[in-house]
Order: structure tokens, then sequence, then C-alpha cells
């Protein structure tokens, strides 16, 4: 289903942009 693709390519994302937004706040000496 196209709409189950959707869903994991935004679930996929979200997960970078907050894990990245994660090491951004926990790592802020590494920036």
């Amino acid at each position: 289903m196209l709409s189950n693709e959707i869903t994991v390519q935004r679930y996929r994302t979200l997960n970078a942009v907050f894990g990245y937004a994660l090491a951004l706040r926990g790592g802020g000496s590494g920036a």
C-alpha cells in the first residue's frame, strides 16, 4: 500500500531528524 510506504518513509525521516537533534543537544562540543 502506498500509504504504508509513505508512513514508513515519514517515520524514518522523523527518526533521523530526531536523532540528529539529540546528537546536537547531547554532543554540542562535537559540532
